[in-house]
């Protein structure tokens, strides 16, 4: 059997994770995988004190139990949904600097673990901007129940911009944080992306070794480091944060079809069927996630929507929301009034 190439892996992680995949051989029986999961569980003390925002679930029709938080108490603001994006152990957490500043806006926020990640169900499956286009609008129907403003980001923006095409009586205004679809994430897989995505997935011993690649700290670090201007705030707390989907195995299906090119979508595609307000942040030092390439940047869908409002945080990557969280917050709630 040849063995795939994984060029596009390039991209997103470090040489190591295509050697690791070269230097093992894809035939025969899969051995048990047990060396996988030692070596995901070894690595990389995690903080007790990484605590969860998310209190309540919900079964969904077609995603199971989904975990979430509803609004606080007492608060009367404008609704707000906030949808994180994907990569080896994203999860609600990646609004742990915005969300209490919203809560202290008088906002009522909504946050979530996605399907197959964190705290939510995460059963086998081929996941696809499809099926995640369904999840947000599930929520919206099921759970939220009324207009509200949507706070994606990264890959989810896309998801976030059909569904607002789809149904503006669900999405009153849309926020995009670090937007893709314009230069990253728009195309559909390479057969080298497509050959690694089928390989780990229907490989439990390589998938299993692959994930532990992916949530390894080196892997982790270089993906976040280029997400901060700052590089000092890639601190092991942070880490931490992605480290407990070692512990969560079944996150890897999600992260598979990332990193395996399955979730793309064009901005081009799906933004002229948007009727809703849509701002769109970006971190005006923002760089590529990978080590070739560019990030996607506002002159790139403003070609395409010059009616969207684009708006750049100074001193800020990829990750805008986690290092400069009050210049994010001051530009949502100034756009919501």
């Amino acid at each position: 059997m040849t063995r795939p190439r994984s060029r596009s892996l390039s991209r997103f992680l470090p040489a190591f994770v295509t050697t690791l995949l070269a230097g093992v051989s894809l035939s025969g029986p899969a051995p048990k995988p047990a060396h996988a999961q030692a070596w995901a569980d070894s690595e990389g003390a995690t903080s007790l004190a990484i605590t969860s925002a998310l209190d309540r679930r919900v079964r969904l029709p077609g995603f199971g139990n989904i975990a979430y938080r509803a609004p606080l108490v007492g608060k009367r603001g404008p609704v707000v949904v906030l949808v994180h994006g994907i990569f080896a152990g994203s999860t609600h957490r990646s609004f742990n600097e915005l969300l209490p500043l919203l809560d202290a806006a008088d906002a009522r926020v909504y946050t979530l673990d996605l399907p197959g990640t964190g705290e939510s169900e995460s059963p086998k499956r081929a996941y696809s901007m499809a099926v995640l286009d369904q999840f947000v609008e599930t929520f919206l129907d099921q759970v939220v129940r009324e207009p509200a403003t949507l706070v994606a980001e990264s890959l989810l923006t896309g998801s976030a911009l059909q569904v607002a095409a789809l149904r503006p009586d669900r999405v009153k205004s849309l926020v995009l944080l670090s937007p893709t679809g314009a230069v990253n994430l728009a195309s559909p897989p390479s057969r080298d992306a497509t050959s690694l995505y089928d390989t780990v997935y229907g490989n439990d011993f390589l998938g299993l070794l692959f994930n532990s690649t992916l949530l390894s700290d080196p892997s982790l670090r270089f993906f976040l480091e280029r997400t901060f201007v700052d590089r000092s705030l890639v601190t092991d707390t942070l880490l931490d944060e992605y480290r407990l989907a070692r512990s969560r195995p079944n996150q890897r299906w999600i992260s598979f079809a990332f990193v395996g090119g399955q979730l793309h979508r064009r901005f081009a595609d799906v933004a002229p069927a948007v009727a809703v307000p849509v701002l769109a942040l970006f971190g005006k030092q923002a760089e590529s996630p990978g080590p070739v390439g560019r990030a996607d940047a506002a002159a790139d869908f403003s070609a395409i929507r010059p009616d969207f409002t684009y708006r750049e945080i100074d001193r800020a990557g990829l990750n805008l929301h986690r290092e400069q969280p009050a210049a994010v917050a001051r530009q949502i709630l100034d756009f919501i009034k």
